[in-house]
């Protein structure tokens, strides 16, 4: 009977856990705005949005920026660039940075809503508040469908990152935190104003995750970066 027991949990659990799989989720604004977000099984994501170009790059766990000049594609690592937009704040705002980072509670909150279906999908709606002005639009809305289940931990990665690199530039002082944990919850269906299309679990080629070109160093990327006036691309 234990035997038995066992065989029937194991098949439970094979069938209610997706394995890993590649996902490629197509974002779309009504305003014309698009997001591709492609993740890998192996944890790999590239994000693009619009079509300028630009995209950024999650490979083996480190945070890339890929963009293109008329010499061809520039790579900068992530943490490069946030260390020298905390430089470059140091210079234009030094009263900011001077200001002791804050251990309080992000200044914004999320308050759950009811359900909402998006392109065929439901999931629940999450308002963004801040102080006591409540936004009527919903700011996310949010799936449990585990078809989604690696999308939503892709999210949930690019947030982490985010916070990351936001620490480097602005210590703790940190808006994302009550995001991150809508974020948790499951994969967005809606998004700053962006709605889920398509998706697929196709697999991708090895190839949409390399690298186009060795990453710049640390003292190339501030160069670029206060050569273009405060900006890389």
């Amino acid at each position: 009977m234990n035997a038995i027991r066992a065989l029937l949990t194991a098949c439970f659990l094979l069938v209610s856990t997706p394995a890993a799989a590649d996902t490629v989720a197509t974002y779309k604004a009504q305003q014309g705005g698009q997001m591709t977000i492609e993740v890998s099984s192996n944890g790999n994501m590239r994000t693009s949005m619009g079509t300028s170009g630009t995209y950024s790059l999650t490979v083996d766990g480190e945070d890339y920026l890929v963009f293109y000049t008329d010499k061809g594609a520039v790579v900068a690592r992530w943490a490069d660039l946030g260390t020298v937009m905390r430089d470059h704040m140091k210079k234009v705002m030094p009263d900011m940075l001077d200001m002791p980072d804050s251990a309080d509670p992000s200044p914004f909150k999320y308050i759950p809503g009811g359900q909402m279906t998006v392109g065929g999908r439901a999931g629940q709606v999450w308002y963004q508040q801040f102080g006591d002005a409540l936004e009527r639009a919903p700011k996310f809305v949010m799936s449990v469908d585990p078809d989604l289940a690696e999308l939503g931990r892709a999210f949930v990665r690019q947030a982490e990152s985010s916070m990351k690199l936001a620490s480097i530039a602005f210590g703790d002082r940190n808006p994302m935190d009550g995001m991150l944990d809508v974020l948790k919850t499951g994969a967005p269906l809606l998004i700053n104003g962006m709605a889920l299309g398509a998706v697929s679990h196709a697999p991708i080629a090895a190839e949409r995750f390399a690298l186009p070109a060795k990453p710049e160093t640390l003292e190339q990327v501030r160069e670029r970066f206060e050569a273009n006036g405060g900006h890389l691309p």
